[in-house]
C-alpha cells in the first residue's frame, strides 16, 4: 500500500509499542488522563527522525498510527479497571470479560460492517433495539433476587454482577 515504507519502521513500531503501552496503562492508572495523542506523536518524531528525508513523512505517520491503536487499548482497559474498582466488580470478571468481548467483536465486527455497509441499517435484525432494552430491562429486575439469593444461601453471586448504577453510567 505504501511503496516507499520500509519493512523495518513497522518493526521499530511494534518493537516500541508494548514499553509504551505499559507506560501509558501506568500513567492512566495514577492520573486519569489519556496521553495517547502524545505517546504517538513521540512515536511520530521518532521514526521520522529515523527514515530522514527518504520517506520521513509516510514512515512517521504510519509508526504514529501504530502506536497510537495499540497505546490507546491499553489505556481503555486501564479505565475500565478503574470503572470496575468503583463499581466493585471483581478484577478477574472485569479482564474476562474484556477477554470475551474482544473475541466477539473480531467474530461479529466484520459481518455488521459488511451488512451496514452494504444494505444499511434496514439490515439489521429486527427487533435488535427491543432485545438491547429488554435485556436491560431484566437485568435491573432481577437485580433484588439475586442480592437476596447472595445473602440467604450465602453465594458470591453479588459480587460477580457489576453494579447497576456504573451499568446505567456506561450506556
Amino acid at each position: 500500500m505504501f511503496l516507499n515504507l520500509k519493512w523495518y519502521y513497522v518493526v521499530v513500531a511494534y518493537i516500541l509499542a508494548p514499553s509504551l503501552s505499559f507506560c501509558i496503562a501506568y500513567g492512566a492508572g495514577l492520573t486519569d488522563m489519556n496521553m495517547t495523542y502524545n505517546y504517538g506523536k513521540v512515536a511520530l518524531f521518532l521514526l521520522a527522525a529515523m527514515a530522514r528525508k527518504n520517506n520521513g513523512v509516510v514512515a512517521g505517520l504510519v509508526g504514529c498510527g501504530v502506536i497510537k491503536s495499540i497505546v490507546s487499548i491499553s489505556s481503555d482497559l486501564m479505565h475500565d479497571f478503574k470503572t470496575g474498582h468503583l463499581t466493585l466488580t471483581s478484577p478477574k470478571s472485569m479482564l474476562l470479560s474484556q477477554a470475551i468481548g474482544t473475541v466477539i467483536g473480531c467474530v461479529v465486527a466484520p459481518f455488521y460492517k459488511v451488512i451496514i455497509g452494504v444494505e444499511g441499517f434496514s439490515a439489521l435484525p429486527q427487533h435488535c433495539l427491543q432485545l438491547c432494552y429488554g435485556f436491560t430491562r431484566a437485568r435491573l429486575e432481577l437485580l433484588p433476587f439475586t442480592k437476596s439469593l447472595s445473602q440467604s444461601w450465602g453465594l458470591e453471586i453479588e459480587s460477580r454482577n457489576p453494579n447497576c448504577n456504573g451499568e446505567a453510567l456506561s450506556k
